[in-house]
């Protein structure tokens, strides 16, 4: 197995500001080289926090090449390659960030994480930070030097797939049930995770898709018609969404697009690209075809589940919701509620935010502010952006989970107690970890 494993340190909480890169190279699961890169951040200052975590300055960077200069001589070493790195949800956010930046388009390549592989192959441990998973293996980690935590996460996952006996990165998909993540062109990307379903898109039975809905609505926009998915859907399987199509009377077969189909759903992620100009080849036919006076429409995943969706099924956070949740959390007597959980968190914490993330790192789950996902167990609102929502204020993240809980919620086939997100208060947290603490 031939890769590489990456890790970036950052100088200011913007992923643009890269100021340090670590590439360890492993040929024949063997570790045969380890560079570092230090980086002129943009933008070009750092903050107290990321200094205290890192000990970079900006006297250690001002001389340096910024990315867009660095990549030209880095580029080679990611393209049409394996990339891995503990926490790759982060590190690859960093790399599309200031790709992105700079309107430099995304290297081939596809990219796996030690921290998921980690939680499914060794049970029982406090969290699965990179110094966790180090001492647990006997790793000589200096944590957060981008050199040393690449370094570890390369002897990392070689101790993986010795244990699991796993030769390639195929096999890691099949024998753990990930989806390899991707950089894709004009700027896409799918993320490394765990399948939400077993399905392949590409394999569907559509004979198997029958409409189990006796009260179908004849005026519904779908029924009767021929409706067919472009790209990947980020709310549902395409399964599922053809099912939804099929309990309203819509059409989905052939699942080909051709000049009779009359709806094409585009996958949210490349509809923000078709906006920008960038179409596939099934929406360039749609195109072609609107102009010639077929009756098609090209509408977005997010419009699609406004159509299909179920009754009573918005998701709205709320005080009292916030309140419920809290004052739930609060009184159950389960040991570690947070054990193995993901949490994301909010902004404007009375604490600094790492702090924050140490807390359940220490609760033995894994806290972050960034890539919420559908694996995403709790959501935590700081106490300043409540007392904003008790002004019927809502932060700009507060909206976002609405939006990304209203798919959710939507794509699943139960229409109450569905969206498996715990939303609770800052303060909860801190009450919570004081009670637990007593506990011990």
């Amino acid at each position: 197995m031939k890769f590489i494993t990456i890790d970036f340190e950052t100088a200011n909480s913007s992923r643009t500001s890269a100021c340090s890169l670590g590439i360890t190279f492993v040929e024949n699961k063997k570790v045969v080289e380890t560079k570092h890169f230090y980086i002129k951040p943009t933008p070009n200052y750092y903050n107290f926090i990321n200094v205290g975590i890192h000990g970079i300055t900006k006297n250690d960077t001002d001389d340096k090449k910024d990315f867009n200069e660095l990549w030209k001589e880095i580029k080679p070493y990611f393209e049409n390659n394996k990339v891995v790195a503990h926490n790759a949800s982060f590190d690859l956010s960093v790399l599309r960030a200031i790709l992105e930046h700079y309107q430099i388009e995304f290297p081939k390549l596809e990219y796996y994480c030690t921290m998921l592989f980690s939680k499914n192959t060794l049970k029982g441990l406090m969290n699965y930070q990179l110094s966790t998973i180090s001492e647990y293996f006997n790793i000589n980690l200096l944590h957060h030097n981008a050199e040393s935590d690449a370094n570890a996460c390369a002897e990392i996952f070689l101790k993986l797939i010795e244990r699991d006996n796993i030769d390639s990165f195929e096999k890691l998909c099949l024998q753990h049930n990930f989806m390899k993540g991707e950089l894709l062109e004009n700027f896409r990307y799918k993320p490394f995770k765990v399948k939400n379903s077993q399905y392949n898109f590409n394999r569907i039975d559509v004979d198997s898709i029958v409409c189990d809905n006796e009260n179908i609505d004849e005026e519904h926009p779908f029924y009767q018609k021929r409706v067919v998915f472009t790209g990947e859907l980020e709310a549902m399987t395409r399964l599922d969404a053809m099912q939804r199509v099929a309990n309203v009377g819509g059409l989905i077969k052939p699942p080909s697009f051709s000049s009779k189909t009359n709806f094409l759903i585009v996958g949210n992620q490349d509809y923000a690209r078709f906006g920008e100009g960038h179409k596939s080849t099934k929406m360039l036919k749609a195109e072609e075809f609107i102009e010639k006076g077929y009756d098609i429409e090209i509408i977005n995943e997010s419009q699609f589940i406004t159509l299909v969706q179920n009754e009573n099924s918005n998701f709205e956070i709320t005080i009292d919701l916030i309140s419920k949740n809290s004052k739930v959390l609060l009184e159950r007597k389960v040991i570690n509620e947070f054990a193995s959980k993901d949490v994301y968190f909010s902004d404007n914490f009375e604490i600094q935010i790492n702090q924050a993330f140490q807390l359940i790192g220490n609760l033995s789950g894994y806290g972050h502010n960034y890539d919420f996902t559908t694996e995403t167990n709790y959501f935590i609102i700081s106490n300043k952006e409540i007392e904003d929502l008790k002004n019927n204020i809502k932060s700009t993240k507060i909206n976002e989970i609405e939006q990304h809980m209203y798919l959710r919620v939507n794509a699943k086939d139960n229409e109450k107690n569905n969206s498996n997100l715990i939303v609770i208060s800052e303060q909860c947290l801190y009450d919570y970890y004081e009670i637990t603490n007593r506990k011990r």
